[in-house]
């Protein structure tokens, strides 16, 4: 799994010239990942990765994204 998501990474950043940040999985390929870095917790896993990790049942095939930030509303915003 690790090995296809590097792949998948990789031909993301060659492809559109932007930074991956954000990795979509359904539970299956989730659980996989899981497998190969049982040592890791999902915090821990996110950060090995450097991807938000987001699950959607719907999801064929894990796929990479680059995902702007939502902008946090500071203390006087309306």
């Amino acid at each position: 799994m690790l090995s296809f998501l590097y792949r998948l990474i990789r031909d993301f950043q060659r492809e559109h010239g932007l930074p991956h940040n954000v990795l979509h999985l359904n539970e299956t390929h989730y659980h996989a990942l899981r497998e190969n870095l049982s040592q890791l917790g999902h915090e821990e896993t996110e950060r090995f990765l450097q991807l938000h990790i987001v699950l959607f049942r719907e999801e064929m095939h894990p796929r990479v994204a680059c995902q702007k930030p939502l902008r946090r509303r500071a203390a006087g915003d309306a």
